[in-house]
């Protein structure tokens, strides 16, 4: 635990105030601090200091030099003590050292001389920041920066005054905006709220910044920062925009928000079955794995060793066109994993021929077990935590899976037919287009017709007529009802042609003549004009009579 609750519970035990290294002895001997560090008492010194400065949920306070107290006790408070607490002490004049005896009788601890030349290199690069200016330091983040700022404010504060501070205390960059001060906090109490622990900040109706101690609900402190921030809230969780959406619609914001719920529905299933992992006992948790396991495509999966901390298991699984072999470590309950449980199956790779090693815990990895995991000369897979509930959710162990549809308007489907629609519809023209022309053609007379038009002598009064003369009557008449029977002639042609041998109504005796040769004289009305186009008649006949061969 920490060295504030440590010292919350040695008070309860006492009953009585005491000194800083009193709380610091006890601590020790009973095995609270979590870790106790170079100087246990100093460190605890500053922390109860710091807490009992606040002016909500205070527990301990200063009742003498050095010395703590319970805030339920009702002792008095010795505010000059406190006082003296705030101000920073002058380091001691240091000793000049004892000579010491021979190095080979005292020899140096490798692991002190490490840790010794980690803090003069750490020491080093601070100097080396601290000349370079605060834009070239490494920064906490914002919001452990407004924790402490909040936390020593006897009320609330303005976001733009608790950057102001930030700054001036080289804690931040002068750049930051209060977007993303806000946003550093919306995040942090989600990452919160997902570990199953209270919201830290809350922001005020009147736009003010404090730390939340009245526990009120989650979904009320994330609006807040929503409506502040311009955000969407999707049942609790502020939904942060990763890019610009194109308006094409009212369709759009229906299937925007239905990606979203359905990411949102697989992280709630995933935090609901870490929390089932974290509850089920040794061996249901064992089981539960390797069917898992089997879900991943793992094979021939064995346990060869119990420990303590759970069982060892070696498999198979093929990635690619390599076929490796695992050590699998199963961490029975609901604790974190460390560094030593990562170098323990480093060290079984080598036992049992492995090439990765793979860590399933319900816990999460902390210290510097990543770190640890990624070093020479093995690699360690570490499915911890959320890691793990998703491959679970990967291999669908655990959990039923319905499959839903999600319908979006294509708009290149309609885009494809209304170009096909023209294309079709430029096709339609260009045929109408044909025939128009095609019949303006076959209205015109022809060379040959226009010959035998101009031998014929009653077709003078028809084929021109001079300025103020009158056409024959009926001429008009005839010459449409020609036209009318060559196109019918001619699109009979065009369908069957004539056969050999046969004749064209009208001209016996001439295959393959025209009937318009013959009816000719009948058109005009000259019984002295048949002699002549009888004569005709013969000149004209070899050209039609290899038309209709042809056909």
């Amino acid at each position: 635990m920490t060295f504030y609750e440590a010292a919350i519970r040695v008070l309860e035990a006492e009953k009585r105030p005491l000194t800083t290294q009193e709380i610091t002895e006890r601590c020790i001997s009973l095995g609270l601090f979590s870790h106790v560090g170079k100087n246990p008492a100093e460190t605890l010194r500053s922390r109860l200091a710091v807490m009992s400065r606040r002016t909500r949920d205070r527990r301990v306070s200063v009742v003498g030099d050095d010395t703590f107290a319970l805030v339920e006790w009702d002792l008095a408070e010795d505010a000059e003590a406190l006082g003296r607490m705030a101000q920073p002490e002058e380091p001691a004049v240091a000793e000049e050292p004892a000579p010491l005896r021979a190095v080979e009788r005292h020899p140096e601890s490798r692991s002190e001389g490490a840790r010794a030349a980690r803090q003069e290199r750490h020491g080093r690069r601070h100097e080396r920041e601290r000349d370079r200016g605060p834009g070239h330091r490494r920064l906490p983040p914002l919001e452990e920066v407004a924790f402490e700022l909040l936390s020593e404010a006897t009320e609330p504060v303005a976001p733009a005054a608790l950057l102001e501070r930030a700054v001036g205390r080289e804690l931040a960059l002068p750049h930051t905006g209060v977007e993303t001060l806000l946003t550093a906090l919306v995040t942090e109490n989600q990452r919160r709220i997902d570990g199953g622990r209270q919201a830290q900040f809350a922001l005020r109706a009147d736009g003010l910044l404090a730390v939340d101690r009245s526990a009120t609900a989650p979904a009320e402190l994330q609006a807040a920062f929503a409506a502040a921030l311009g955000l969407p809230l999707l049942e609790g969780r502020v939904v942060f925009a990763t890019a610009t959406p194109i308006d094409v619609g009212p369709e759009a914001s229906v299937v925007s928000a239905a990606r979203v719920a359905v990411k949102e529905a697989r992280r709630t299933i995933a935090r609901a079955l870490r929390s089932q992992l974290a509850a089920l006992d040794a061996g249901t948790f064992e089981r539960a794995c390797i069917k898992m396991l089997h879900g991943q495509s793992f094979r021939e999966l064995k346990v060869v060793k119990r420990a303590k901390d759970g069982p060892l298991i070696t498999g198979r699984r093929r990635d690619g066109s390599l076929e490796l072999r695992y050590a699998i470590r199963v961490l029975k309950g609901g604790g974190g994993v460390d560094r030593r449980i990562v170098q323990d199956c480093r060290r079984d790779l080598s036992h049992h021929g492995a090439q990765m090693g793979l860590v399933l815990a319900s816990g999460d990895a902390r210290g510097e077990a990543r770190s640890e995991a990624v070093a020479q000369p093995a690699l360690v897979l570490l499915w911890c935590g959320e890691g793990l509930a998703e491959k679970f959710l990967e291999a669908h162990a655990g959990v039923r899976v319905t499959h839903a549809e999600l319908f979006e308007i294509d708009a290149a489907f309609f885009q494809s037919a209304a170009r096909v629609a023209a294309e079709v519809r430029e096709r339609r023209e260009e045929r109408r287009r044909e025939r128009e022309e095609q019949d303006e053609d076959e209205g015109a007379p022809g060379p040959e017709e226009a010959g035998a038009a101009e031998s014929t002598p009653g077709a003078e009064g028809t084929a021109a007529v001079g300025p103020g003369e009158e056409s024959a009557p009926g001429a008009e008449g005839d010459a449409g009802a020609e036209r009318k029977r060559r196109r019918r002639r001619r699109r009979g042609r065009r369908g069957r042609g004539l056969r050999p041998g046969e004749t064209a109504p009208g001209v016996p005796g001439v295959p393959g003549a025209t009937a318009g040769a013959a009816e000719a004289p009948a058109a005009s009305g000259d019984a002295e004009a048949a002699p002549s186009v009888a004569e005709a008649a013969p000149v004209a006949a070899p050209p039609a009579a290899s038309e209709g061969s042809a056909q």
